[in-house]
């Protein structure tokens, strides 16, 4: 093919040129820190130009980079970045390749589009035709391997096949491997992405007519741009006009090499620890390193994805209109299993709090509780941890209005606070990862019960695992970050979750016998469940659509005489009975139908024994008269109420309609309603949890290293109605003792099927299950360095530092550290131990501590970094300085001269999303904009400009001034400076504002001087929302026509993070 004109490829961490090859199969072996002579033949092509642009930073680590920008106004096309060889594949030959591939992490396509990106990623091209005879390539939001070739030397009959076989996971490493065989006729073709098998051909046409030797060529050729018409026509459709792609390793097998010599994601070529540490960010360590191993089983097929873009799935969903709203408040990514069999495939939904809150399941759809909870929007009815500390936890004692109990919630708070019922505080994540067939979180867990004066030092830590064949593997942790002497963590729920009663109404326990599954029947409501030992049962529980009862015959409930329950065995037990009491003797109590939002019945019945216990989910009852007529019921609200009233839930009937069937005298029969369906027709859910072999585990229950109290149960029981809450509990109770400094872990599995097969692929994960304590030092972690050249900004990292390092510490919890954290509230940074640094009331005893509110600043919330874990003071150097995930790439981009602005738009509604800007132009009429410059001189430029506000024509001018402006320091600039409003437009008429209680400078550096403006936008409860321009003098030593690279999009993400904006797009302008 003919290369472009402009290209880039990026050389980064230059190491080692070539490894030495122990294998006569193997031809190559290519780390591609730099090119070896594979690459540098006479007929070899190198995608090199003068204009290309080269940087190295060890942020990046070991790969290079292929990037191609569209470039419609110069002469020829720019589309392919490539480093290719021609004359190393014989036409005829036999082959194995092996190579890791990322597509940028900061890649963004829009698909709502019909123009569809064409770019190929690995080529092996026939000498005399423009078409690869194979070729990998990413087509819109798909990955699609094409297979061409002549059926004859002499022929020109081309034959192709092409196959989807998997989604892009920008941001993450594929390592592949392709077998192919070169033949007119009779070729052979598979392709392995992840360890899986994605692509398989045979006996089909795999080469041309070639007279030369093929060409392999990797890194990029955007098909798209290859005419300056396709490059012109995909400018005008203003999406993204940049691709970039990185390659890791390169080996080429002959013949006689195989799969496990290419493979290039082992550990020796693909280690994630401290050797390789610049391609290992400080979150991916954070979040790896303390984690135990996976299962060796986890290693199946199917297709593993994975987005960070929120997308709503409400036509599934269906969540509660109560919650619907807050759905993109908690969304943070999602991890998608495909598989060719459709029971098996699924999307899990993670929040930022490390918990899941949707699990969708491609037949049966949303398996999550449908979010009827008041005040509780996705907080309650998700699969989260849930930690209890018994001795501090008080159900009932209330003080200055706030309340004792104790339960840190891994989702969140509920919203009895009215700073939150306009937008929930869920627990901030604090570091995540998400990389191949895994996600991996962690999350700060809050005190679920406000308003609360209990706090919490409680870090969750969750891995989610593609485990192919519809399996998740969830491996469940929580460090208790409390110092020596403080909270321990007695009572504990991992998870605390549960499914959707409608969707999955049956449940089963695995016999310990491992014979199979007994249905528990009845299932009982919450709270008077059975609650067996997880010794006494098979390892697995499995929910079922719904199965047909054994006996529809219902046996009415007995009481005390007190309107509890008591087993009909126990002596003194009196079993109710339902006699009807007297003509008309039924009438809608019109209370209780508004109170549970269902058509209430209340019957007069003659005196029978007191029971008030509701039966309200898998209660459809049939109540017949003695002539044979009946009231079908959804539930029954007290069986007996004062030993006089039955309080119904009729399906169809009227009062009116119940009262001509009852009648005085009539003995009423209840037998319950089957709506089953054959088993084979059901499909299910199963979560493997095993059956607590570390019971049995002597030192895990005596001695220094103890942490076992009691023998863990299983509960599932329902909660409300499918009319309501649509709930059935599922948890784990796990008896044990975490103290401060201590770490649990729970590995457990889900998996979906049919329920015919539920227990022969549950079954061989039980074995897998493990859980187990880690102390202090235990987990053998990265050493965390934290520089800065003085104490306003700071970077962290595992890698090479580029600042002085100022103190060391680990990304696991080793004796005498603590967790540390870098916090900003608005404009104000701190880097330290305590979490709450910036809560108001925090040291006021009488007043509750409020997380979520940001020094006073409502609605600005803080945001939370985790740092990894140090010892208490060592860090104080960078006590009130800024964290900067960028700042030794951004320190490299301000030696190359590179300038950007960034135009997104700034949403002002209660969702805070910056939205793109599609046009880049500042129109005063439309929503404020995010304005952002890269690197300027050092100088300021005074902005006074006008926005109309609240929709109207209304001007809000504003002039910014700094004291001593041109000189003095930079802090007195900025602290010292005062926003001028018109009058009525702020606060009511206030003249000015002090910068740092109302506006957020864009000055992050000494060499990034910039002034703000603000139009104040009112929205519902929100009267001081500012958005933000900025207004600078450039300083702009290249042209620099492509989309700024990664570090670029952390900046804008950092600033949209202080205002409380969630980037959906972005849009880039020169």
């Amino acid at each position: 093919s003919v290369m472009c004109c402009v290209y880039e490829v990026l050389l980064l961490g230059l190491i080692l040129t070539l490894v030495e090859i122990t294998s006569a199969a193997l031809i190559v072996d290519d780390d591609l820190a730099s090119w070896d002579d594979y690459w540098a033949g006479s007929n070899s092509i190198i995608g090199v130009t003068s204009s290309s642009n080269y940087y190295s930073s060890p942020i990046h680590g070991k790969y290079t980079a292929f990037r191609v920008s569209n470039c419609p106004d110069d002469d020829s096309p720019c589309y392919s970045a490539e480093l290719s060889n021609t004359t190393a594949l014989d036409s005829t030959g036999e082959y194995w390749f092996g190579f890791s591939t990322r597509l940028h992490d900061q890649w963004i396509y829009d698909s709502s589009t019909d123009d569809q990106i064409s770019a190929y990623f690995f080529r092996i091209t026939g000498s005399l035709q423009s078409s690869p005879q194979f070729s990998l390539r990413y087509t819109g939001l798909s990955i699609v391997a094409r297979v061409c070739g002549n059926d004859a030397l002499d022929s020109e009959t081309e034959v192709c096949e092409e196959q989807y076989i998997g989604t892009p996971a920008p941001g993450s490493w594929d390592h592949w491997v392709v077998h192919d065989s070169f033949s007119h006729t009779d070729g052979n073709v598979e392709v392995w992405r992840n360890g899986v098998s994605v692509y398989s051909a045979s006996s089909l046409p795999t080469s041309y007519r070639n007279t030369q030797s093929p060409a392999l060529s990797i890194g990029l050729l955007v098909d798209s741009w290859n005419s300056l018409a396709g490059a012109a026509a995909w400018e005008a459709t203003g999406l993204m006009v940049w691709m970039e792609t990185h390659y890791r390793r390169v080996k080429v097998g002959a013949s006689s090499s195989s799969y496990a010599e290419v493979y290039t994601g082992g550990e020796s070529d693909f280690t994630m620890g401290t050797e390789f540490a610049g391609t290992v960010t400080l979150a991916e360590a954070l979040v790896r390193d303390i984690m135990p191993p996976s299962s060796p089983l986890c290693v199946g097929d199917g297709r593993t994805s994975f987005t960070f873009e929120y997308t709503s799935t409400y036509n599934i969903s269906k969540w509660d209109d109560l919650n619907k709203d807050f759905e993109d408040d908690v969304f943070l990514a999602e991890l998608k299993h495909e598989d060719d069999n459709v029971n098996k495939s699924w999307s899990a939904r993670v929040a930022p709090g490390g918990n899941i809150y949707s699990y969708i399941h491609d037949v049966m759809g949303e398996l999550m509780a449908p979010q009827y909870h008041e005040l509780g929007p996705f907080n309650d009815e998700v699969w989260q941890i849930v930690m209890v500390d018994t001795a501090l936890h008080d159900a009932d004692l209330y003080v200055n209005g706030m309340n004792r109990k104790y339960f840190i919630h891994q989702a969140g708070q509920y919203q009895k606070d009215s700073d939150l019922l306009e937008r929930p505080f869920v627990s901030p994540s604090v570091a995540y990862h998400c990389e191949g067939r895994e996600c991996l979180f962690c999350g700060w867990g809050q005190q679920a019960h406000v308003p609360t004066r209990q706090t919490s030092h409680a870090l969750y830590y969750t891995r989610f695992k593609d485990c192919g064949d519809g399996v998740m593997e969830q491996t469940w942790m929580v460090h208790n970050g409390n110092p020596a002497g403080m909270d321990t963590f007695s009572y504990t729920n991992v998870p605390w979750g549960g499914i959707r009663t409608s969707v999955l109404n049956d449940a089963f326990h695995a016999k310990l016998d491992g014979t199979g599954m007994d249905q528990i029947d009845p299932l009982l409501g919450f709270g008077s469940e059975y609650r067996p030992n997880l010794e006494d049962i098979g390892g697995y529980s499995t929910f079922a659509q719904d199965v047909p009862m054994a006996s529809n015959a219902y046996d009415l409930p007995c009481g005390d005489g007190t309107g509890a329950d008591l087993d009909c065995s126990d002596p003194a037990a009196v079993q109710v009975s339902l006699t009807i009491r007297g003509s008309n003797s039924a009438v809608e109590s019109a209370s209780h139908t508004a109170a549970w939002g269902r058509y209430t019945v209340r019957v007069d019945i003659e005196t029978t024994v007191m029971y008030h216990v509701p039966c309200n989910s898998g209660c459809e009852f049939r109540a017949t008269n003695p002539r044979g007529e009946y009231v079908d019921l959804k539930g029954v609200m007290r069986w007996a109420h004062s030993g006089t009233s039955w309080y119904m839930w009729p399906i169809t009937d009227t009062e009116v309609e119940v009262n001509a069937k009852f009648l005085d005298g009539d003995v009423i029969n209840i037998t319950r309603i089957d709506n089953g369906k054959p088993f084979e027709q059901n499909l299910a859910f199963s979560w493997v949890f095993g059956t607590n072999e570390e019971y049995n585990v002597q030192f895990n229950r005596q001695g220094s290293r103890s942490w076992v109290t009691g023998k863990d149960r299983v509960r599932i029981g329902t909660a409300g109605t499918i009319y309501d809450r649509d709930y059935t509990v599922f948890t784990v109770n796990v008896f044990m003792e975490v103290v401060p400094g201590n770490t649990f872990y729970y590995r457990q599995y889900v998996l979906p099927g049919r329920l015919t097969d539920a227990h022969e692929e549950a079954s061989k994960w039980v074995p897998e299950s493990r859980k187990g304590m880690r102390m202090e030092g235990d987990m053998p972690g990265s050493t965390v360095m934290i520089y800065a050249t003085d104490g306003t900004v700071f970077g962290a990292g595992i890698q090479d530092a580029c600042a002085p390092i100022r103190c060391n510490g680990s990304t696991t919890p080793q004796p005498n550290t603590l967790a540390l954290y870098a916090i900003t509230c608005g404009v104000l940074n701190y880097v330290g131990h305590d979490p709450y640094f910036f809560a108001p009331n925090y040291t006021n005893v009488s007043k509750p501590i409020q997380p979520y509110i940001c020094n006073d600043q409502i609605p600005i919330r803080p945001t939370w970094q985790l740092l990894g874990y140090f010892a208490e003071g060592a860090c104080d150097f960078v006590q009130e300085a800024l964290y900067r995930t960028d700042l030794c790439s951004l320190e490299t981009l301000a030696a190359t001269g590179l300038s950007y602005f960034f135009r997104p738009y700034v949403d002002t509604d209660r969702k805070k999303d910056l939205q793109s800007n599609e046009d880049c132009s500042l129109v005063d009429s439309e929503q404020p904009h995010l304005q952002v410059p890269l690197t300027t001189t050092a100088g300021m430029v005074i902005f006074r400009g006008s926005h109309g506000a609240y929709g109207s024509s209304t001007l809000a001018s504003r002039v910014v001034e700094a004291p001593d402006y041109p000189t003095g320091p930079l802090s007195t600039k900025f602290e010292q400076a005062k926003v001028y409003v018109s009058e009525g437009v702020v606060d009511g008429g206030s003249s000015y504002h002090n910068w740092n209680q109302e506006l957020y400078s864009a000055a992050l550096y000494e060499d990034l001087l910039t002034t703000s403006s603000s139009s104040v936008e009112v929205n519902g409860e929100y009267t001081l929302l500012p958005a933000y321009e900025a207004a600078v003098q450039m300083t702009v030593n290249s042209s620099f026509a492509s989309t700024p690279i990664p570090h670029v999009v952390e900046h804008v993400k950092y600033i949209a993070s202080v205002l409380g904006f969630r980037i959906k797009a972005i849009k880039w302008c020169a």
